[in-house]
């Protein structure tokens, strides 16, 4: 049996945790931007105004909604996080430690990002597994690396019985998106910073692997139906 690959820098998950995952990641790279970060701070500063004029609560929160729904969808490109963006300012408004805090894309991402450990209603964690591989080696009558590669192959068997009851709860596996963070940075490059995919391949060609322009396309159109934004428009 052929091996996938693995990756250390994305995690099992489920769908819907997978999507909140890339959809954080988005936004993180998003806000990178100092243009974009500062649109962001101006919106907060609106919204303290608003607060320090004692206007009723409702009005404040439907007037700030508004301006949270304008810049989720014309510049981030997800409309549906304007709630989390609202959620954000309420957070950072009054104690210093959290204004502090809040000046990272990092905060807003939590906001909209489902627990990878399972709860939060995407299903039940994947827990530690203990391996235990009993067996016996005679070194005289069998030569070590035979001895070797019996035992990987049952190593290998308990892994995939363990990795089948995780897919089975719904988890994707860690190697199922290993370029993940990578595709998600080609998507902001094409949304944020309006390149096209042949000067993304350029780009990425010149300090990677060359990747035609093509692949960067394909790679680009698949992480943005998970986090849910046209790449063309």
């Amino acid at each position: 049996m052929s091996r996938r690959r693995r990756s250390p820098t994305w995690p099992a998950l489920t769908p819907a945790q997978e999507r909140g995952w890339m959809r954080a990641v988005y936004i993180e790279r998003f806000l990178e931007d100092p243009t974009t970060w500062a649109r962001l701070g101006e919106l907060r500063e609106r919204y303290l105004d608003r607060l320090g004029t004692g206007q009723p609560a409702p009005l404040v929160v439907e007037a700030t909604l508004a301006d949270c729904e304008q810049l989720a969808a014309a510049v981030l490109r997800l409309p549906d996080i304007a709630a989390d963006i609202l959620a954000w300012l309420y957070w950072s408004r009054d104690k210093p430690a959290n204004r502090a805090l809040a000046a990272s894309g990092s905060v807003i991402a939590a906001f909209s990002t489902p627990s990878p450990t399972g709860f939060g209603g995407y299903g039940p964690a994947v827990t530690d597994t203990r391996l235990v591989i009993e067996d016996t080696w005679n070194p005289a009558q069998e030569p070590r690396e035979a001895a070797r590669r019996r035992l990987v192959q049952r190593i290998e068997a308990e892994l995939d019985q363990i990795e089948t009851h995780a897919e089975g709860l719904g988890y994707r596996i860690l190697d199922s998106r290993p370029n993940g963070p990578r595709d998600v940075g080609w998507l902001v490059e094409r949304v944020r910073d309006g390149r096209t995919y042949r000067a993304i391949a350029d780009r990425y060609g010149a300090h990677g692997e060359p990747l035609g322009e093509d692949a960067v396309r394909h790679a680009v159109q698949q992480v943005a139906a998970l986090v849910g934004i046209n790449p063309e428009s």
